[in-house]
């Protein structure tokens, strides 16, 4: 289980749903007659006056002017950039990231003060054991004190040897065990920077080859030699496979003239995929790639890896901990949005200059200072935006900028609205991050289930279903105008949603738990487009709603990926109270109904002095990495 673990997110959520149940207006939504966001601050004053209300609606305000002053204070120079954790770290994951980031930097010569930082953040999370009571942590430490701090703390060395003594672990390859995993990771580093192991006792090469080396085979890509224009795999899991293609060779000390063509290959690819300002999609992959680049002879010289490494420097915090996935797109997307929807201006002096920074990680910048990395496997590179900087648009976050945009002026987000029409799919759709991506026949497709496991085929082949994301998608289109009354796509898109409105009455997610993330989104979608909200299937998901409402007001979901009954209804947390209290209210539910009063005042009891809430799981994370090819 996983969850966002940055006050941020779930102040946004609920910041704009307090408002909502108040009726806090939004602020003047005037025109900005300019592409650069250049006016003056307007400075206009949209606090609701508290006259005439009662001690609730007076609570209601202090609030969200409590939320949003918060929320203001958390954007860093230009943008807001959350810190993704886990839930429940029996296994200390975040710890593994950020030693193999330091282990990364030792293996192609990065920077020392990155590595102390890391260092520092790990020992700050040791146990009263002296290690991390886990296997891949403890080696990974070992390592990198021997490697990079020689004849420095001996003490904590003595300690962790002391607890793998004690707890029996070994750094051999367990089972079950993926190219994906980290402890996968830390046995290379061991093979590249340590001779304490011998190839034989780090890797059973038998096991981790598998169908790997095959997967490029399986597709049309690779079919009478290599066409980037081709399909291949999902786009998101293209970087994950590449770097293991090298990983593979170098274990298995395969120098015959195939491998080297197929190392050659994938560096190739790895390069193309880079981002303009350096990323790598996300931070493991980031990492991944320089560990691969690294193995195929790269410096610091270089300036690929230059950029690389000066993107996962940018994305280190400050106590040296290096986040799974830096969502910085997302997050100001969702910031800014909030914040204006619950009253602040769009001309207030952080708005304008988050909108600015907004517009200028497109994908292809307006201003063309952002020019599109050659992305391979992409028959374009999209008119909007992705996750992170500059990198290949995908649907969910064009939308969601575009959501945050459209309130300036429609000439900033006209070409993305349309690039979103053109990359819905033809059941009406929009999928997590492909268009109708089905590249294998029947026979290829039994073919790779069978060299690489139905898990692994779903991951690299198979586009997860997103409800969410086509109401983000509908939501967006939505703002600039098109509605169920003038656009056949829109009206397309609200059938798709209406047949697979799911057996219990609700919308689910690909990316957050679950139903009340996915209904709020879809129901959002269809007030923003016209849908007639008394329709049944709109009603039949607010009782369902209302019905899995707890007694103390909230409601709550969890998501177990290790379990084959993933999803349970369970206690309450703030952030899926917020998503049901906002579908309810889309869905036309008074703010005055006990259940949306309820949700409020739970919501309230939760609030922090400071003005947040403390988060709770919310992101499915560990699906996300799955999905990219790496693993958290």
């Amino acid at each position: 289980m996983n969850s966002i673990g940055h006050i941020l997110v779930a102040t946004l959520l609920v910041a704009s749903v307090i408002a909502g149940a108040a009726g806090c207006g939004v602020c003047s939504d005037d025109v900005t007659q300019s592409s650069v966001l250049s006016s003056e601050d307007s400075s206009e004053d949209t606090t609701r006056t508290t006259a005439g209300m009662n001690v609730s609606e007076n609570r209601i305000q202090t609030a969200v002017n409590d939320s949003r002053a918060h929320l203001l204070s958390q954007a860093s120079n230009d943008h807001w950039f959350a810190n993704l954790s886990y839930r429940n770290e029996t296994a200390p994951r975040s710890v593994r990231i950020t030693l193999n980031y330091a282990l990364m930097l030792e293996l192609i010569n990065g920077s020392e003060q990155s590595q102390r930082k890391a260092l520092s953040y790990a020992l700050s999370q040791r146990s009263s054991n002296g290690g991390w009571n886990d296997t891949t942590a403890n080696y990974a430490a070992l390592l990198l004190l021997r490697q990079a701090f020689s004849g420095a703390h001996q003490e904590v060395i003595s300690d962790i040897k002391r607890e793998i003594e004690d707890e029996n672990m070994t750094l051999h390859p367990f089972e079950g065990e993926t190219f994906l995993n980290a402890s996968f990771l830390t046995r290379l580093y061991y093979l590249k920077l340590s001779d304490r192991y011998d190839r034989s006792e780090l890797f059973d090469t038998e096991s981790v080859n598998g169908g790997a080396e095959n997967i490029a085979n399986m597709t049309p890509a690779f079919e009478d030699g290599f066409d980037p224009d081709k399909r291949f795999i999902v786009t998101y899991a293209v970087l994950g496979s590449m770097t293991t293609s090298i990983f593979m060779a170098e274990i298995n000390n395969n120098e015959t003239e195939a491998a080297n063509d197929r190392r050659k290959l994938a560096e190739q690819i790895i390069l193309g995929r880079q981002g303009h300002d350096g990323n790598w999609e996300v931070t493991q992959g980031g990492v991944r790639a320089l560990t691969a680049l690294a193995v195929q002879n790269y410096t610091t010289e270089n300036r690929t890896v230059e950029k690389g490494l000066d993107a996962l420097q940018r994305m280190q915090r400050d106590n040296g901990r290096l986040p799974p996935f830096a969502m910085s797109v997302t997050d100001t997307a969702d910031a800014h949005r909030t914040l204006h929807r619950t009253g602040v201006s769009k001309d207030n002096e952080t708005l304008r200059r988050t909108a600015q920074w907004l517009l200028d990680v497109r994908t292809t910048a307006p201003n063309g200072s952002n020019p599109a990395p050659a992305i391979l496997f992409r028959t374009h590179h999209g008119a909007g935006w992705g996750l992170v900087p500059t990198t290949y648009s995908d649907w969910d976050d064009t939308a969601l900028a575009i959501d945050a945009l459209n309130v300036y002026d429609d000439r900033l987000t006209n070409r993305s609205v349309q690039f979103l029409f053109t990359v819905q799919n033809s059941d009406g759709s929009w999928g997590a991050y492909m268009t109708d991506f089905a590249p294998l026949s029947d026979r290829e497709r039994q073919r790779a289930i069978d060299e690489i496991g139905r898990d692994a085929y779903e991951g690299l082949f198979i586009d997860p279903e997103a409800h969410a994301v086509s109401a983000h998608a509908l939501t967006a289109v939505g703002e600039a105008g098109y509605t169920v009354e003038n656009n056949e796509s829109v009206r397309h898109a609200v059938e798709y949603l209406i047949e697979n409105n799911q057996p219990n009455g609700l919308w689910g997610s690909a990316w957050y738990s679950d139903y009340t993330y996915g209904t709020s989104a879809v129901l959002l979608a269809f007030e923003e487009i016209g849908v007639n909200m008394s329709r049944p299937e709109v009603q039949q998901a607010t009782r369902a709603l209302i019905e899995k409402q707890n007694s103390d007001g909230g409601w709550g979901e969890h998501w177990t990926p290790d379990d084959s009954d993933y999803h349970r209804w369970g206690s309450s947390t703030v952030e899926q109270t917020a998503w049901a209290v906002q579908a309810l209210l889309a869905a036309g539910v008074s703010p005055d109904h006990p259940a949306v009063r309820r949700g409020v005042d739970y919501i309230l009891d939760h609030q922090r002095s400071d003005g947040s809430w403390t988060p709770h799981a919310a992101f499915k994370l560990e699906a996300a990495c799955r999905r990219i090819g790496i693993q958290c």
